[in-house]
C-alpha cells in the first residue's frame, strides 16, 4: 500500500509541475506533489514558476531566501521525487498550510540531510492556481 501511494504521489508531482506557472490541483498531494517536482526538476524557470511574490524560504541551519536567491541556485537538486508522509492541511480561501515529512536521502551543500524530517508549506491561489509562499524545511544537515 505504501508503495502505491508514493507511486501516485510521484504521478500528481510530476503532472502539477508541468503547468506553465503556478501549481493545479485542490488536493494536499497535488500541492505537495506541484511544490516538490518543481524543485526536482532542477529547472530554475519551473521553480520560479511555482514562486508567489513574496516568497520566503527558511532551513533548519538558519539560512534562508527569498525568490531571487531561491531561483538563482538556492533550491537543492533532488534526483528522485521523495515520498510524502502525514500531510495535515488547514487553511481558508485562497491560503492553504500544509505540514508534512519528505522521505528521502539527499545533499544540500555538500551535506546529507536527515533521511525523514518534517516541512511546513503555505501555498496562495492567484488567478486560479496555487503558488509556495513560505516554506520551512526541518531536514537537518548530517555533518
Amino acid at each position: 500500500m505504501r508503495r502505491l501511494v508514493a507511486t501516485a504521489f510521484a504521478a500528481l508531482a510530476l503532472a502539477g509541475a508541468a503547468q506553465a506557472d503556478g501549481i493545479e490541483g485542490e488536493s494536499a498531494e497535488a500541492l505537495i506533489g506541484g511544490w516538490v517536482a518543481a524543485v526536482a526538476s532542477g529547472d530554475a524557470e519551473m521553480v520560479a514558476g511555482v514562486l508567489a511574490p513574496e516568497f520566503q524560504l527558511v532551513r533548519a541551519d538558519g539560512t534562508g531566501h527569498d525568490v531571487e536567491s531561491y531561483v538563482a541556485g538556492g533550491f537543492p537538486v533532488i534526483e528522485s521525487v521523495p515520498e510524502v508522509e502525514g500531510a495535515v492541511e488547514t487553511g481558508d480561501g485562497a491560503i492553504r498550510v500544509i505540514r508534512y515529512s519528505l522521505v528521502l536521502d539527499e545533499e544540500v551543500d555538500r551535506a546529507a540531510l536527515t533521511r525523514r524530517a518534517p516541512r511546513l508549506t503555505v501555498f496562495r491561489q492567484i488567478d486560479g492556481a496555487w503558488y509556495v509562499t513560505a516554506h520551512a524545511n526541518f531536514a537537518v544537515p548530517e555533518s
